[in-house]
């Protein structure tokens, strides 16, 4: 597709071409008028126009037919405009400078064409006016000099002569109020040329700024998260922005007017809009049909547009994610409230479980029991220890203990630890393998938290080995590249993690173990989260797992 010969010029530039074209056309007018003034006269049966003979004006004529050709045959290849405008304006006042030569100088009825040119160039070119002005009163003056002092006369004219015997005076006085005229019109040119600009200017910025503020109001309507529609009085779309549409279930903006129940479907909005006009409708509430069949929730409000505009605003939001999460919200307070019910029936029933356990104990002391009594005095025992483990761990879950930070050596917590849970292994065919660095690792922890986190987790390792294993505890730095984290992790070759519970693993009570109460990674997690770390599981079914934890970066000393 070509680019047509004004599209990447200035707003100046377009506008001297079109002055441009003006000029030429008021050319080829006037000197078809004097055509046609020649051919009149002519046909009249004389031979002179105004003292000049008709075969010059033809000539004349023809001249400027054939340079205005050739300057409209080269129009579209100029660049410069203003030096090509200069050089249409010394093309003119050479043409108008002839006529008056031939047509009786000081006495010519031509003089005023001069004044186009003048007029021209004022509005065209900046300063234009006043050289121009300035030419012409230096070629008018020289036409009539000339001819007055015989210097040079147009040829088979004998009543040139006459130009001796008049009035130097007047010819003078006629110099003179041709050359005013010249300046004035340059003057008042330069005014018009001025104001024009000025105007121009003005509407320019002021254009620039409208669009400025249509465009702003453009990305503000885009950029708004709720969705708005404009409404006409019937009822029709006639605009919303992409958020509406997005909302909606609308493929792309909407090109073309729908009406609101093509949009709003199961939303009654002619009541709405009525009521919007009442000024009774606060807010409404309630469910719509998507296109694809889903309810959604949606709240909106709707507002009569100001006078002198009619129709409807209606801004709207998607609540249903809103209102699913504060469903949510209710259940988790009502699991909160009957987790702090069973947390307090857990401490009550931990005080008489202690008891019971202490009697047994005596009891088992006292009696002599022999034989099945005997073993089942001691399940009676064990299942009574297993119940207070459970009630313990979901007390410490439930209320864990305000940590108590202080800068240590977790170095020497992890070996410390690592010596507590060497019995663990005593009589089964595991080795516990604890990997450190050389330098000492400080950092700000509570110990017996952290302590926590490794026997639980060495503690799973083992109860999920089946035979003969190996358990690794390394401690750790990241490089600096990746945020120099302080990282401890227990690995195992063990039975693995199935993947479908694997998401779950940190939930309380999730277990795959026959004995287990599910609190152990709860526990763990939760502690995590109070120093400030995060934990990572990785686990192949039936190679083993991984289990690694970042804390914030440690510091030597």
């Amino acid at each position: 597709m070509s680019r047509s010969p004004g599209s990447s010029l200035s707003r100046y530039d377009q506008e001297l071409r079109f002055l441009l074209k003006v000029l030429m056309v008021f050319r080829v007018a006037t000197v078809t008028l004097l055509l046609g003034v020649a051919v009149m006269i002519q046909v009249k049966g004389s031979q002179a126009l105004f003292f000049a003979p008709l075969f010059t004006v033809y000539l004349l004529v023809v001249s400027v037919y054939l340079v205005t050709i050739v300057l409209a045959s080269v129009f579209n290849q100029v660049r410069n405009y203003p030096g090509f405008a200069s050089f249409q304006i010394g093309v003119d006042l050479a043409l108008f400078t002839l006529i008056l030569f031939f047509t009786g100088g000081h006495s010519s009825p031509f003089a005023f064409l001069y004044l186009f040119s003048i007029l021209w160039a004022a509005l065209a070119l900046k300063g234009g006016g006043y050289w121009t002005a300035s030419a012409s009163a230096i070629l008018y003056g020289g036409v009539v000099d000339l001819q007055y002092y015989r210097l040079l006369l147009p040829p088979e004219v004998p009543e040139m002569a006459d130009i001796l015997l008049a009035n130097p005076w007047d010819i003078m006085g006629r110099v003179f109020l041709h050359v005013t005229a010249f300046f004035a019109v340059a003057f008042l040119g330069h005014q018009i040329s001025r104001r024009y600009r000025s105007a121009r200017e003005e509407l320019t910025e002021r254009t620039v700024d409208l669009e400025k503020l249509r465009s702003l109001s453009d990305v503000v309507f885009e950029s708004i998260t709720s969705g708005i529609a404009v409404l006409e009085d019937g009822g029709k779309v006639r605009s919303m922005n992409s958020a509406a549409a997005q909302m909606l279930g609308l493929e792309g903006p909407v090109d073309r007017i729908v009406t609101t129940s093509e949009v709003f479907k199961g939303i009654p909005m002619e009541s709405l809009m009525q009521k919007a006009s009442l000024r009774v409708l606060n807010r409404w509430e309630g469910t719509y049909l998507s296109p694809d069949g889903e309810e959604r929730v949606l709240g909106l409000s709707l507002s009569p547009l100001k006078y002198p505009e009619k129709g409807y605003v209606v801004i709207f939001q998607d609540l249903t994610d809103l209102r699913a999460m504060e469903v949510k919200l209710r259940t988790t307070e009502k699991l909160s409230a009957i987790g702090r019910m069973a947390a307090s029936i857990a401490h009550e029933v931990r005080n008489p479980l202690a008891s019971m356990s202490g009697s047994i104990q005596v009891l088992k002391k006292d009696l002599q029991l022999t034989g099945e009594d005997m073993h089942l005095m001691d399940i009676v025992l064990k299942e009574t220890e297993r119940l207070n483990d459970l009630v313990g761990n979901f007390l410490h879950y439930e209320r864990p203990p305000s940590p108590r930070f202080e800068d240590v050596d977790l170095k020497e917590v992890v070996r410390d630890t690592a010596s507590l849970l060497k019995p663990s292994t005593a009589g089964r065919d595991i080795d516990l393998v604890v990997e450190l660095p050389d330098q000492p690792v400080i950092l700000s922890v509570d110990v017996a938290q952290m302590r926590q986190i490794i026997m639980n987790l060495v503690r799973n390792s083992i109860e999920a080995i089946d035979g003969k294993g190996t358990i690794r505890v390394l401690l750790g730095r990241q490089q600096a590249t990746d945020g120099g984290a302080t990282v401890l992790t227990v690995s195992d070759d063990g039975i693995g993690i199935p993947a479908e519970i694997l998401p779950e693993i940190f939930e309380p009570f999730k277990t795959t173990k026959k004995s287990g109460t599910g609190l152990g990674l709860a526990i763990v997690y939760q502690l995590v989260q109070i120093h400030k770390g995060s934990i990572d599981v990785q686990t192949r079914l039936g190679e083993g797992t991984s289990v690694m934890i970042r804390l914030a970066p440690g510091r030597t000393q």
